[in-house]
């Protein structure tokens, strides 16, 4: 599960200690699931997990991260976790309910992390804890990776907001997600607006590659200035859409 850093321009505990919070984060994260599979087995008469999916570090895994958001996330809200007894909480859920169990509940303590810190505390909106997109890319990232979601950075004395911005160990990705219709069309040009065309309506939707280029020119004038030199990709994904690319942008 990606580390979320960075939310819009709330307050965030990273900011204090980027090298110490991902690594205590990880073991918090450990600790969790090693409690509620407890709780589980012991309410389910010692039910059986996999040891392999809590951690999965195969080369597919870190090689294809992005795969896995070419898909929508389908999946409802989870409830409010409330405080019970095992017994109570745990009986007679299957091991993927506990799984989702765990995943919201992390999810949550992600959101607190990157909307506070020692020193304050951001209001945090509540359409980011029910904001699926969100909820996937922090579920489906790996943890090597540290994810800023729309982040807001001070340019020249002027606020600018980011698209999705997701740091690896050696390369840095701008994300932007295309939301339309299921089945929907969008004909990607270097025109100002890209016409869709779905089943219900036709629309036009201004060209995202030049929020992307501004995020990427960014990012790139920041690193530079701190002599770091990563790779630097622009995505566009298109979960439940088309994407025809009539004109490569980029050169």
């Amino acid at each position: 599960m990606v580390h979320l850093i960075k939310i819009h321009d709330y307050v965030s505990r990273y900011e204090n200690d980027i090298h110490r919070y991902p690594n205590q984060f990880t073991r918090l994260k450990r600790e969790k699931w090693e409690k509620m599979k407890k709780n589980w087995q012991q309410a389910n008469a010692g039910g059986n997990v996999e040891e392999d999916w809590f951690e999965d570090t195969s080369p597919k895994f870190f090689r294809q991260p992005f795969q896995r958001l070419k898909k929508s996330n389908k999946e409802k809200k989870s409830g409010r976790v409330v405080t019970e007894e095992p017994d109570q909480v745990y009986a007679n859920k299957t091991i993927e309910q506990l799984k989702k169990m765990f995943h919201y509940d992390v999810f949550q303590t992600q959101l607190n992390w990157a909307s506070s810190s020692l020193f304050g505390e951001s209001y945090l909106e509540s359409k980011y804890r029910f904001d699926t997109r969100l909820r996937q890319l922090i579920q489906d990232i790996p943890d090597n990776f540290l994810l800023l979601y729309h982040p807001v950075l001070r340019v020249q004395r002027a606020e600018v907001q980011l698209d999705v911005i997701l740091l690896s160990p050696t390369e840095v990705y701008v994300v932007n997600f295309l939301e339309m219709e299921n089945n929907a069309v969008v004909r990607a040009s270097n025109e100002r607006f890209w016409p869709v065309v779905g089943k219900y309506a036709k629309a036009q939707l201004l060209n995202p590659m030049i929020a992307q280029e501004r995020s990427f020119s960014i990012i790139r004038s920041i690193l530079q200035k701190e002599e770091i030199h990563p790779n630097i990709s622009t995505l566009l994904i298109a979960p439940d859409g088309i994407l025809m690319i009539i004109m490569h942008v980029r050169t």
